[in-house]
C-alpha cells in the first residue's frame, strides 16, 4: 500500500501538468487566430474608407475643374471680336481671335479642346485641331446645354476610347443665342492629381462593349499612346499613374475581380499594394467601367505585426506564469503528501513492534501457564481472556491517541507526566518516551502557553471538576498560535482523584480563516462604497452589462440621458431594459462578440423629430482575476457639439475654398485677357479692371476675417486703437459707401444725436458695420427697405441695423454667433463663411459694448450694437 501511494503522490504532477500545457497552448494559439481575423477585418475596413475618400477627393477635382472652366468661359465670352465673329458665323475670324487666347490658357490650364458650335449643334470650329469641323456634336453635354440653355458639365468617354471632362456654355448677345462655347481637358491628369493627394495608384478602365477596337486605336495612335487592345479580357485602359503599374494590370484585373467585392494584392516599387474598383459612371448616369484604387499596406502590415508579437509574447508569459503556479502548487502538494505518507509509516512500524513486544509477553505467559496448566486450568482460562479483553483494549487506545487530532496528555497528582500522543510531546518539545515522570517546568513550553496550562490545571485540581473549552493563545515572534484547552480529573472506582487528562485542539488556521472572513468582509463593503462612489461622480453615462447580458449597474448620469430610472433596469436583460433602438442592437452586438475597445455614435430623441442629443460609447471587457469573462462596461459621453463642430468646419473649409476659388479664377481670367490687348473697348477694358478689383477686395476681406478669427481663436484678441469720434464720422461713410454699391436699395438712416462722441477703433467699427449691412443685403429682397436707426440711451450708443428679409427661426437665432455657422443653409446659393457675425460679437465686446439680434422668419432681422460715450 506505501509503494501504491508514493507512486500516484510522485505521478500527480504528470497527470495534471500536461494537460494544462495542452490546454493553455491551445487556447494561446486560438486567441493568436482569432486577432488575426480582428485585424485582417480592420485592415479592409480602414481601405473601404480610404477607396471611398479617393472617389470624393476625384469628385471633387472634376467639380473644381468644371467650375474653372465655366470661370473662363465666361471672361472669353465678353470678347467682343469673338462675339462678332461668332454670330457671322466666321470661321477664319474666329480662329484668328481665339487661337492666341487658347494658347494663352495651355500656359497656366490643362485644357485639351477648345470648341465654338453654331445654334443646332453644328460644330463650327475646333481651335485645338481646326481642320476638323462640320459635325453634329451629339454629346451628353452638348445635349443637356441645348435643351436646357444652361451650363452643363462632366466627364464623358468620347468614341476614341478618350475619357474628358467638358463644359459647354450657352452663348448669348442681347438675349439672342449665338451659339456655344465649350472647354475640355483630359481625365488622366486629374487622376494623377488624386492619386498624389491620397498616396495612391491609379488606373481608369473603360468597358470595350463602350468602345470599338479600331475607333480606340487610332484614337489612342493620335494621342501617342501605346494601344494594346488585347491587355485586359473585358476593358482598355485609359489612364494609370504609373507604368509598373500597367504592367501589372493583366494580373489583377479578371472578370472575377472586377465585379465582386473581392480585394486585389499587388507588389509595386518592392512595396506591397492592396486595393479594390469603384463603378465609373459618366455624365449620363451610365457606368462605363471601373476605376481601380490600391494603396501601400506596407506599414499598416507592420503595425499588424508588432500588435501580434505584442499579444503572442503577452500570452506566452501569462500562460508560463499560471504554468509555474501550478507547478509550485503541485510540488507543495507531494511535499504535504510525502510528509503524511511518512508518518504512516512510522506509526506502522510502532505498532509492528507493540505487537512483538506483546506477543513476546504472551509467548511468556503461556509458557508460565503450561507449567500451571494441570493445577490452574480455569485460572489460566480466565488470564487468557483478561489478556485478550487488554490487548484489544489497548490497541484501540493506542489507535486512538495515534490518530486522534487533539494534542492529548495526563498527569498525576503532582503535575508528572504520566503518558502523551505524539502530537502533544512534539508541541513540548519532547517525545512520547522522554515525557514520562517530567513536569511543565522540564519541558521547553513558551511562557506564555506554560502560564496559561498552569492556570487551568490548578483549577482542576482545586475545583476537582473539567474546565472545557479554554481558548489560550501561544505567542511567538512568528506569529500566534491558538488552542482550545480542556481539562478533565481522573478518578479511580471510589470517586477520588488520581490524575487528569489535558486535551488541547489547535485552532490557528480556524482563527486565520475567520480573520481572513472579517477582512474579506471589510474590504468588500469598502470596494462596494467605491464603487459606489465612482458611479455617483462620473459625469458620463455608465453602465455594467453582466456576463448573462442582464444589467448589473447603471449610474445617475446615464439614467437620466437615456431617460430611464436605474433602480428599475437593473437585473433585467438588455434587449428590454433599454428603449433607444441604435444603442441597444449595438450594445446586444457587442456583447454577442464580446468585444472591447468599440466605440461607436448613437442618438437619442423623440419620435418623428431630429435627433437631439449625439452620444460616443466605449465598451471594455470585464474579466475576473483568473480572466474569466464576466460582462460588459459601456461609457457614453455627449459629443453633440462636438460633432456640430466638426460639420460646421468642413462646411466653413468648403466654402472658404470655393469662396477663394471663384475670385481667383475670375481675376486670372480678365488679367490674361488684359494682358493679352484682345480688349479693344476701353469700356470693357475698364469693367475688367473693376471686377479684378472687386475680386481682390473680396478676397482681402476674406482674408482678414480668418486672420481675426485665427488671433481669437489663440486668446490675443483684436488689436485696438480707441479715439474719441462723433457719430456721423464714425457710422456715415461706410452707410454711403452702401448706398453707392446698391443703388436699388432703399436705405433710411437715422442717427440721433450725430456730433455725439463715442469711444471706439473706426476701422474695426467699420468692419462690423460692413458686417451687419452685407448680411442685410445677401438675405433681403432686392429694393427692399434697409433701416439704420441711431438713439442715445443711459448706457451708451445704440446703433440698430433693421431688413425686411428672410430672418431666422429662434434656433438659428441662438446660434447665429457661432463660428462656421451660416442661418441660411437652406439657401446655398448665398455665399458667406459663417465668421462675420463672430468677429463683430468679438470687436463690440472688446469696446466693453453689446451685441444682440432680433428675428423672425419671413419677417426680417434687426441687430442691435451698444457702444460706450466718450
Amino acid at each position: 500500500m506505501p509503494d501504491r501511494f508514493l507512486n500516484r503522490v510522485q505521478n500527480i504532477r504528470k497527470r495534471v501538468l500536461w494537460p494544462l500545457g495542452l490546454t493553455l497552448t491551445f487556447f494561446l494559439l486560438l486567441f493568436l487566430a482569432v486577432f488575426q481575423i480582428y485585424l485582417q477585418r480592420e485592415l479592409t475596413r480602414e481601405l473601404d474608407g480610404h477607396i471611398n475618400s479617393v472617389w470624393h477627393l476625384y469628385e471633387e477635382i472634376l467639380s473644381e475643374r468644371a467650375d474653372d472652366m465655366t470661370s473662363f468661359i465666361g471672361a472669353i465670352e465678353g470678347n467682343e471680336p469673338l462675339r462678332q465673329a461668332m454670330a457671322l458665323q466666321d470661321r477664319e475670324a474666329l480662329l484668328e481671335h481665339a487661337g492666341p487666347i487658347y494658347r494663352k490658357l495651355q500656359k497656366n490650364q490643362p485644357f485639351t479642346h477648345f470648341y465654338f458650335h453654331a445654334p443646332n449643334g453644328i460644330n463650327l470650329l475646333r481651335v485645338h485641331k481646326p481642320e476638323t469641323h462640320g459635325d453634329l456634336i451629339d454629346r451628353v453635354t452638348m445635349k443637356q446645354a441645348r435643351s436646357a440653355l444652361q451650363v452643363s458639365s462632366g466627364a464623358e468617354l468620347g468614341p476614341l476610347g478618350t475619357f474628358t471632362l467638358r463644359t459647354v456654355f450657352p452663348w448669348f448677345v442681347n438675349g439672342k443665342l449665338i451659339g456655344f462655347i465649350e472647354l475640355g481637358e483630359e481625365v488622366e491628369p486629374l487622376i494623377e492629381m488624386v492619386a498624389r493627394q491620397s498616396g495612391s495608384q491609379m488606373a481608369i478602365l473603360v468597358s470595350k462593349n463602350r468602345l470599338t477596337r479600331s475607333g480606340w486605336q487610332s484614337g489612342q495612335e493620335m494621342l501617342g499612346r501605346a494601344a494594346d487592345w488585347e491587355l485586359l479580357p473585358g476593358h482598355v485602359v485609359t489612364a494609370v499613374t504609373d507604368s509598373q503599374f500597367l504592367q501589372k494590370l493583366p494580373r489583377i484585373v479578371t472578370p472575377e475581380t472586377v465585379s465582386g467585392e473581392k480585394r486585389v494584392d499587388i507588389n509595386l516599387f518592392n512595396q506591397h499594394f492592396r486595393g479594390g474598383f469603384l463603378p465609373l459612371i459618366d455624365v449620363s448616369g451610365q457606368e462605363i467601367g471601373v476605376m481601380l484604387v490600391v494603396r501601400d499596406i506596407d506599414a499598416t502590415m507592420q503595425n499588424h505585426g508588432v500588435a501580434t508579437a505584442l499579444v503572442t509574447v503577452f500570452c506566452i508569459l501569462l500562460g508560463g506564469a499560471l504554468f509555474l503556479s501550478a507547478y509550485s502548487i503541485l510540488g507543495r502538494t507531494e511535499h504535504t503528501l510525502e510528509r503524511a505518507r511518512q508518518t504512516l509509516i512510522d506509526e506502522i512500524e510502532k505498532t509492528s513492534q507493540a505487537n512483538t513486544q506483546l506477543g513476546l509477553e504472551i509467548g511468556e505467559r503461556r509458557a508460565a501457564e503450561e507449567a500451571l496448566r494441570k493445577a490452574h486450568d480455569e485460572l489460566e482460562r480466565r488470564v487468557v481472556e483478561r489478556t485478550a479483553q487488554l490487548d484489544q483494549q489497548k490497541k484501540l487506545l493506542e489507535n486512538l491517541l495515534t490518530n486522534i487530532p487533539s494534542l492529548v496528555a495526563w498527569k498525576n497528582l503532582d503535575r508528572e507526566y504520566i503518558g502523551c500522543n505524539s502530537r502533544y510531546a512534539a508541541l513540548a518539545g519532547s517525545s512520547e518516551e522522554e515525557i514520562a515522570g517530567k513536569t511543565d517546568g522540564d519541558l521547553a513550553w513558551r511562557p506564555s502557553l506554560r502560564r496559561h496550562l498552569a492556570a487551568i490545571e490548578e483549577e482542576v485540581l482545586a475545583e476537582n471538576r473539567a474546565v472545557l473549552g479554554y481558548e489560550v493563545v501561544d505567542e511567538s515572534p512568528d506569529g500566534n498560535d491558538y488552542y482550545i484547552c480542556s481539562a478533565v480529573p481522573l478518578r479511580d472506582e471510589a470517586g477520588a482523584v488520581f490524575g487528569m487528562v489535558s486535551i488541547m485542539q489547535n485552532i490557528t488556521e480556524q482563527k486565520e480563516r475567520q480573520r481572513l472572513l472579517e477582512t474579506t468582509l471589510v474590504e468588500s463593503r469598502q470596494a462596494s462604497d467605491r464603487i459606489a462612489g465612482v458611479m455617483r461622480s462620473v459625469d458620463d453615462a455608465l453602465f455594467v452589462v453582466d456576463a448573462d447580458d442582464n444589467i448589473l449597474l447603471m449610474n445617475a448620469s446615464a439614467g437620466a440621458l437615456l431617460r430611464l430610472n436605474p433602480n428599475e433596469v437593473i437585473g433585467r436583460p438588455v434587449a428590454k431594459a433599454i428603449w433607444v433602438e441604435s444603442l441597444r442592437e449595438k450594445v446586444i452586438e457587442i456583447l454577442r462578440r464580446r468585444e472591447g475597445g468599440a466605440v461607436f455614435d448613437f442618438e437619442i430623441g423623440e419620435d418623428g423629430k431630429e435627433a437631439q442629443v449625439i452620444l460616443q460609447a466605449h465598451s471594455s471587457v470585464l474579466v475576473d482575476p483568473q480572466g474569466r469573462y464576466e460582462g460588459m462596461i459601456f461609457l457614453a459621453r455627449d459629443v453633440t457639439r462636438d460633432r456640430s463642430m466638426d460639420r460646421l468646419k468642413s462646411d466653413f473649409i468648403s466654402v472658404a475654398a470655393h469662396e477663394l476659388r471663384t475670385p481667383l479664377a475670375t481675376i486670372l481670367g480678365f488679367s490674361e485677357l488684359l494682358l493679352d490687348g484682345n480688349v479693344e473697348s476701353e469700356e470693357d477694358r475698364r469693367d475688367f479692371v473693376r471686377t479684378i478689383h472687386d475680386k481682390a477686395d473680396a478676397l482681402s476681406r476674406l482674408l482678414d476675417d480668418m486672420l481675426d478669427i485665427s488671433r481669437i481663436e489663440s486668446g490675443r484678441g483684436l488689436e485696438l486703437f480707441i479715439e474719441k469720434i462723433p457719430v456721423e464720422s464714425l457710422f456715415l461713410p461706410v452707410l454711403n459707401q452702401y448706398r453707392k454699391r446698391f443703388p436699388e436699395r432703399r436705405f433710411d438712416i437715422d442717427l440721433d444725436d450725430p456730433e455725439l462722441l463715442l469711444l471706439a477703433d473706426p476701422e474695426k467699427i467699420a468692419q462690423v458695420l460692413e458686417n451687419l449691412l452685407s448680411n442685410a443685403v445677401k438675405y433681403s429682397p432686392e429694393k427692399s427697405r434697409i433701416a439704420i436707426v441711431g438713439k442715445t440711451t443711459v448706457d451708451g450708443y445704440r446703433l440698430s441695423v433693421i431688413d425686411e428679409g428672410i430672418g431666422m427661426t429662434p434656433e438659428q437665432a441662438s446660434h447665429a454667433f457661432e463660428k462656421f455657422y451660416r442661418g441660411d443653409n437652406a439657401d446655398k446659393a448665398i455665399k458667406g463663411t459663417g465668421l462675420g457675425l463672430t468677429i463683430a460679437r468679438h470687436i463690440v465686446e472688446q469696446h466693453d459694448g453689446t451685441i444682440r439680434l432680433e428675428s423672425r422668419p419671413q419677417k426680417g432681422t434687426c441687430v442691435h450694437v451698444l457702444l460706450p460715450v466718450a
